[in-house]
């Protein structure tokens, strides 16, 4: 007998003594989810992603953030000729 997951729609259930609301999930084998169907909604049970290998690159442009922030670079202009605004006044 193999269980699957359901979610209960509808109603509150009690199963082996355990209330279950409507929207809760509940794992029970073939036979107990027969009885139950007109209450029950199969859920797909998700698994587990595998780790892919494109997580190097994520590592590497944090690597890359760190050595610019390490050097100062904070990702501002640099002198392009925007004004910094310093000795605006001195010039007239």
């Amino acid at each position: 007998m193999s269980k699957q997951t359901y979610r209960v729609r509808g109603i509150d259930l009690d199963h082996d003594g355990k209330r279950y609301h409507d929207g809760d999930t509940i794992e029970l084998g073939d036979q107990d989810a027969a009885e139950k169907r007109r209450w029950l909604e199969r859920v797909a049970v998700a698994k587990p992603a595998p780790e892919m290998a494109d997580s190097s690159k994520s590592d590497k442009a944090a690597k890359a953030d760190e050595k610019k922030l390490a050097e100062g670079d904070t990702g501002a202009a640099k002198d392009k000729g925007q004004s910094t605004n310093e000795g605006e006044g001195a010039k007239q």
